[in-house]
């Protein structure tokens, strides 16, 4: 007992200090505990020899780890080369990593800014036979869920919405948000000032009322207390302010800066108008299996009570899923870069390996001296991974400085509208996986090279000159199975970045089945308070287009609710034969389009049989539609469908079919076009809609003339998103254009390092047969032969990596596809485009020392 008690006692010291003065520390205890004569008494010395070791071993390991780290300062400030290369490479690594999870934190991992943010879902209505989980709800279904207080605490609608601001120099369009009066509650956040929305608020005949976000009410009112009860005028109609949310606040987009009623009409919200988003807070102990289960009870009920809800039931979704509709984006998107960043860092780290094994051979006789003056092998390691921890902190904060950059241009390039539960700022988790990056990587590429030299005969390395003489064959190895491990982390990177890019060029190719270029797209929205009825929205319809017509320059002009891949649409289900002709099959689906007479002259959409809208087609004509070749030969197969009737949701007079035009993507690049129907806006005028003009070609001056001619139609309309359609198709392809090019830069890192990886031990090589080669030159050896087999050497390096890469890359190629769609295939040709890239830039690489090794002077090289 009394050994195990000395052992763990002196183990609290440094090895060193137990090897100097163990024994006599050991020989003083004994002899106090001879000494003690009762059992308290050895107590006693045990006591008091812990509590002073505890007390003093810590300041003397942490006085050894001051002077570790001293030295390591100074040893690669000796170094300075090597020092850049170690951290600039280290730096990329962390940085891009830190970067990437400070987008995945904000958009997927960090916690919503509510009250118990676990506890809020959002709750789609779905059609399973419909195959849709993400439909909105009706008020009927809404009132029902939220009877349900056994399952919720709360629940509460909203919508993403726009108001416009009214009693300025210009009318001004704001985000807002349409909520229902228990919606801060349920959410829980109090207000900043004044007070929330209350119940019967959001009832017909309820006093406008408005709460404002803090950001609009320092701007709008400079932060004055006395804001609350003052008025503001929203689509001409005077609300009154009755409280501030704190900047804190951010629901449901990033961009919203005030909240309004939504008013909860049952006159206006009938069953077939479904336009609710519903959140709602879980009961304590209450799980989203036994909501849907609870909730999907109430559906033959509702059913039975509505037939327009017949068939619906429910989606219990994570509130903040529901929130970012780009979460599956992101999702995959922070894998594939993550997983990217992975095999940069790795590379960079098996690339110090090498270069920190070949800097400890060099150095052996140093380390040598060190053994012989009574350094022990521990301390001897602890020495060289000193090293790795100054060169992996000094990496990580050059990286947390690149990661800050990386997220500040990801905050101009990502839209606001997507929703974010934080800023993009390098905070303490980002520092902290920052640090948990750096220590790994010091494990990786620091420990190997020290626990081989510590095995190292420092007897012989002591007989060295003073260069450090020849690397060992087995130094040699070990560099080149480092190279190796380089070299296939950089094929399996460029392979996955050759396939993404394929994937990318494959949807910039894509026929959109409209020309993008020279056309101007402008977004209103019409306030009901002046546009009330549908003949004056559908008479300004016709007056803004026939205006911006009128305008210099311009060929064509129209209107449409949706825009063409803007990530919005209309599905509707349509029938050949009638609503009623067999309800038992499923009608088929449509993307649902309102357009002016001249939107495919505008779009150049061509007409591939009968004839487009007319001004003609009003709402006191009979009612027309236009479809698209697809939804033609879905419908009526091997038959032209014009003149034929078309059956739209659930119309009690069918549409007659003038039409047919050409397949157009509305919603995606990546899937073959689907079936779309047309209506005239005449006959179904939408109050949000988009402005479209051929031929302006987005000069300053353009701009304003189209901006004048609307106002000429409607002085107080703001008008927004002026931008061309090209612009559009861009924004579209914008993540896949990002991460293409980030995976482009991390490639074109991996691949440098790999190139300083082949030259590194290529050199190496060199330096270690020069007296070999010296004596071959001596013998009359041809100076092509000796560059050739020196170059031989590296790509033999990159080969043998670029195997283990290619296996590596197929594997990863296949995992991938199954989780992202329309993934192209990783084939033969891009694996041998892949390693014919990486052999050359051997062969480069290798060519700089196989030209020295040539040129070498046989006599110095056999006398050194």
């Amino acid at each position: 007992m009394k050994s195990r008690w000395l052992r763990a006692w002196l183990r609290l010291f440094p090895a060193d200090f137990r090897g100097d003065f163990g024994d006599e520390m050991r020989a003083s205890v004994d002899e106090e505990l001879r000494d003690a004569r009762t059992r308290r008494g050895r107590a006693g010395v045990a006591w008091r020899n812990v509590t002073a070791a505890l007390r003093v071993g810590p300041r003397l390991h942490l006085e050894q780890w001051r002077q570790d780290l001293r030295h390591a300062v100074r040893a690669l400030a000796h170094a300075p080369l090597f020092s850049l290369a170690a951290v600039g490479a280290l730096a990329f690594g962390i940085g891009s990593t830190v970067s990437t999870f400070g987008l995945a934190d904000a958009f997927l991992f960090r916690p919503l800014p509510f009250a118990r943010p676990a506890e809020l879902v959002h709750l789609w209505a779905a059609d399973r036979a419909r195959g849709d989980d993400e439909m909105r709800a009706s008020l009927q279904e809404f009132e029902a869920w939220r009877s349900r207080d056994d399952l919720f605490s709360g629940v509460a609608a909203f919508n993403y919405s726009s108001v416009e601001l009214t009693g300025g120099p210009e009318p001004e369009r704001i985000p807002a948000g349409l909520v229902s009066a228990g919606l801060f509650d349920v959410l829980g956040v109090p207000p900043l000032a004044g007070r929330a929305l209350r119940a019967g608020d959001d009832q017909p005949g309820a006093a406008p009322v408005v709460v404002l976000g803090e950001a609009f009410w320092r701007q709008r009112f400079g932060g004055s207390p006395e804001a609350i009860g003052r008025s503001l005028a929203i689509g001409g109609v005077p609300h009154t302010i009755v409280g501030v949310m704190p900047a804190s606040f951010v629901f449901p987009l990033p961009i919203t800066r005030l909240w309004v009623p939504r008013i909860l009409d049952r006159a206006r919200l009938t069953p077939d108008v479904q336009p609710l988003q519903v959140v709602a807070r879980l009961r304590p102990g209450v799980a989203p299996g036994q909501v849907t289960s609870g909730l999907e009870a109430l559906a033959p009920d509702l059913g039975a009570s509505y037939p327009a809800l017949a068939g619906r039931t429910v989606n219990v979704v994570p509130l903040g899923e529901a929130l970012n509709f780009a979460w599956d984006l992101f999702a995959i998107g922070s894998v594939v870069i993550g997983v990217a960043n992975l095999l940069v860092l790795l590379a960079a780290c098996a690339n110090i390996s090498s270069l920190m094994l070949g800097r400890a051979v060099t150095r052996g006789r140093e380390v040598s001296i060190r053994a012989a003056l009574g350094a022990s092998r521990f301390r001897l390691v602890r020495q060289l991974m000193a090293e790795s921890l100054v060169l992996a902190g000094c990496g990580a904060l050059a990286g947390l400085g690149i990661a800050q950059a990386g997220l500040r241009l990801a905050d101009r390039l990502i839209p606001m509208e997507l929703y974010r539960a934080a800023p993009f700022a390098v905070d303490w988790r980002a520092a902290g996986v920052a640090v948990v990056l750096a220590a790994g990587a010091a494990l990786l590429f620091g420990l190997s090279p020290a626990l081989r030299f510590a095995r190292a005969n420092l007897a012989e390395a002591m007989r060295q000159d003073g260069t450090g003489g020849t690397t060992s064959r087995r130094s040699l190895r070990l560099q080149s199975l480092f190279v190796r491990k380089q070299v296939a982390f950089t094929v399996v990177l460029l392979v996955g970045t050759l396939v993404a890019a394929r994937t990318f060029a494959r949807l910039s190719t894509v026929d959109p089945g409209f020309e993008t270029g020279g056309v101007t797209t402008m977004s209103l929205v019409l306030p009901v308070s002046r546009y009330a009825d549908r003949a004056a929205v559908a008479r300004f319809h016709a007056d803004v287009s026939d205006a911006v017509r009128r305008v210099p320059g311009v060929d064509a002009a129209t209107t449409v609710n949706y825009l063409p891949l803007n990530h919005e649409t209309a599905i509707v289900p349509v029938s050949a034969d009638g609503p009623g002709a067999d309800a038992a099959v499923r009608r088929p689906e449509a993307q649902s389009l309102a357009v002016g007479p001249e939107y495919f002259r505008v779009l150049r959409i061509p007409i591939a049989a009968g004839r487009a809208f007319t001004p003609a087609d009003t709402s006191d004509g009979r009612p027309v539609a236009v479809v698209n070749d697809t939804l033609a030969r879905r419908l009526w197969p091997g038959r032209s469908p014009v003149g034929a009737s078309l059956w739209i949701e659930d119309d009690v007079a069918p549409r007659t079919v003038v039409g047919i035009v050409g397949d157009t993507r509305q919603v995606d690049l990546g899937e073959a076009a689907g079936g779309q129907v047309f209506l005239p806006q005449a006959q179904s005028p939408w109050t949000y809609l988009r402005v479209l003009a051929r031929g302006v070609d987005g000069r300053e001056a353009d701009l304003t003339a189209l901006r004048a001619a609307v106002h000429d139609v409607d002085p107080l309309l703001p008008i927004v998103e002026v931008r061309s359609l090209r612009q559009v198709v861009d924004d579209f392809l914008l993540p896949q254009r990002a991460l293409g090019a980030v995976l482009l830069v991390l490639g074109g890192f991996s691949l440098w390092l790999a190139l300083f990886g082949i030259y590194g031990i290529v050199t190496c090589h060199v330096a270690d047969r020069r007296r070999e080669i010296g004596v071959r030159v001596a013998l009359g050896a041809d100076r092509s032969r000796i560059v050739r087999f020196v170059v031989g050497r590296g790509v033999r390096l990159a080969v043998h990596g670029s195997v283990a890469g290619l296996v590596l890359a197929a594997a990863g190629s296949l995992a991938a596809r199954a989780f992202v769609p329309g993934l192209a295939v990783a084939d033969p040709l891009v694996m041998l485009a892949v390693v014919g890239l990486i052999v050359g830039v051997a062969a480069a690489a290798a060519f700089v020392p196989a030209r020295r090794a040539a040129r070498v002077d046989p006599l110095r090289a056999i006398r050194g």
